[in-house]
């Protein structure tokens, strides 16, 4: 009975031994991510709550359901309002539903903390439209290390989404055209108006078409009106869509096939007609244009050859 009660003692020092020496050997980082996860669980159980846990560490307590509403898509768009506060309840961050200023960011499956703290992504992509929900947040995915203001070093935080809405490119799109005074027509996933447009009976003009030659000027702008690329006299050889040795994006060459010398137009351009899911980086390798953007131009045809 005694050799017993001996070894049941020598086995639970031994795991306690084990369990303070797997503690000892954890960096600090992983000290941390373990803390916060023990905070956010003791949270959750003083307050009753149950929350869904993500791969990434992520709690997220769905608030408000709405299980009809639309899903994330990659290139949509997320327009939300929320209040950010530590687990004390001191506000940290907040949209201002007053002054209807929510925040936005694009859906692109690389969620890097850009626009809007990664574990907000992360957890908006579990949401539907029209759902809200508080979000708990490890510090990995929030501020980080080091404090910022009053948020201190290795913080969880707690994020209430108030309301959730999604915008497919169609509909960032239409709601463009909308507030434009110019009249769009949607074809093969641009839509395009003309600002000024060659005479109908001057058959003298020379017409862009596949295999020409053709130089224009143009700005390209995204839908909030930023220049990202201005020239006065660019050329290049017009190609058939999805060629292979096509010069420019695809929106480009539909765009522009059709257009007589003198055509002016305006051109909104899908995502998956610009520079898709890649998007497009200088020779530094900086972002010019971010993956899944509708971009559009002002275009111009000089001369075709």
């Amino acid at each position: 009975m005694r050799q017993s009660i001996l070894l049941v003692v020598i086995a639970c020092a031994s795991i306690f031994i084990t369990s303070c020496k797997t503690f000892e050997d954890e960096t600090e980082d992983t000290r941390q991510l373990r803390e916060n996860e023990q905070a956010i669980l003791n949270y959750l159980s003083t307050n009753n709550l149950t929350a869904e846990q993500t791969d990434q560490g992520l709690y997220y307590v769905i608030t408000k359901a709405n299980p009809e509403g639309q899903a994330a898509t990659l290139g949509s768009k997320a327009v939300l309002h929320y209040v950010g506060s530590l687990l004390s309840g001191t506000v940290i961050d907040s949209t201002s539903s007053f002054f209807n200023e929510p925040r936005e960011f694009i859906f692109d499956g690389n969620p890097d903390g850009t626009k809007v703290l990664t574990g907000i992504e992360l957890g908006a992509v579990r949401l539907k439209e029209g759902e809200q929900a508080t979000l708990f947040i490890p510090y990995n995915l929030a501020y980080g290390r080091a404090s910022q203001g009053n948020i201190p070093p290795y913080s969880v935080v707690k994020y209430e989404i108030s309301s959730f809405e999604i915008k497919t490119e169609r509909e960032q799109m239409l709601e463009f055209a909308a507030a434009d005074s110019l009249t769009y027509i949607e074809r093969d996933s641009l839509f395009t108006a003309h600002i000024i447009q060659a005479p109908d009976d001057n058959t003298t003009l020379p017409k862009a078409g596949i295999d020409s030659n053709v130089t224009v000027a143009y700005t390209g702008r995204f839908l909030d009106g930023t220049i990202f690329d201005t020239n006065d006299n660019f050329t290049f050889n017009l190609r058939a869509k999805d060629a292979d040795n096509s010069e420019v994006i695809n929106g480009w060459n539909i765009a522009v096939n059709g257009m007589r010398v003198g055509d002016k137009k305006v051109v909104l351009i899908y995502s998956n007609l610009a520079y898709g899911a890649s998007g497009s980086t200088d020779n530094n390798n900086n972002i010019v244009i971010p993956p899944y953007s509708i971009i559009w131009f002002e275009i111009e045809l000089k001369s075709v050859n």
